[in-house]
């Protein structure tokens, strides 16, 4: 299988460079989610270059994009995986895709239609939500098991019923 999982990806890439890597974030910054991400990236400085994006036009008038090790897709952010291959002539030193999102399915496609790309690997989010969707889930069997929207009606009509 050509999609290799890391534990700590972002690790691995710092420790895998010897220089300070160029990475690709394919995201729309528009996006609430882009936004959020993108007020993010300055925690990376010093440690790694960013170039923010979610056209081809938006990477253009960067002189490292000849030297763009890594691109990351974050599609929860707007981010598009057809950029990728719009991009990819122009990275020829690419050794590492990673999704932000769990999921690598409209990454996948993309990716296996390009030379290198199925010898390139990628790595995911996963596990990354287990916790909070574990949370999520017991929240809401809680919340339909113990019939809350009926406690709110019935707090705000200032009826004390018994019904469970």
């Amino acid at each position: 299988l050509w999609i290799k999982y890391v534990e700590y990806p972002w690790l691995y890439a710092f420790n895998f460079y010897s220089a300070m890597p160029v990475i690709v974030f394919i995201m729309d910054s528009a996006n609430a989610n882009g936004n959020a991400l993108l007020k993010l990236l300055p925690e990376l400085d010093g440690k790694a270059t960013c170039l923010v994006g979610n056209t081809l036009a938006d990477f253009e008038k960067s002189p490292q994009l000849a030297d763009v090790d890594v691109i990351s897709l974050a599609v929860f952010a707007g981010g598009q995986p057809s950029v990728i291959a719009d991009l990819w002539p122009k990275c020829p030193k690419v050794r590492w895709i990673h999704s932000l999102a769990a999921g690598v399915d409209t990454l996948c496609p993309v990716i296996m239609a390009l030379p290198r790309g199925p010898e390139t690997p990628v790595t995911n989010a996963k596990g990354a939500f287990s916790r909070s969707l574990a949370e999520y889930s017991l929240a809401a069997m809680l919340h339909f098991n113990k019939q809350i929207p009926k406690l709110q009606s019935n707090r705000a009509a200032k009826n004390w019923d018994r019904f469970i």
